[in-house]
């Protein structure tokens, strides 16, 4: 008896119903993808950074060498 009434429930839903459903969807996925471009956004600036560090030693390491 419970199988018909989740079939029905899944044939019985109104466009509204079935849009709003289809908008939280897609605004969790948004909040999902916003927090992974700031943790990227984050990892790429530390990246930097540290390209930055290593060729400033580099430069030092060829000013020793001289």
């Amino acid at each position: 008896m419970e199988e018909k009434t989740n079939m029905k429930k899944v044939f019985n839903r109104t466009e509204i119903g079935i849009l709003e459903q289809g908008l939280e969807a897609m605004s969790r996925t948004c909040e999902s993808l916003t927090k992974e471009n700031e943790r990227l956004t984050k990892e790429v600036e530390d990246l930097e950074a540290g390209i930055s560090h290593l060729k400033d030693r580099l430069i030092i390491d060829r000013g020793e060498r001289e």
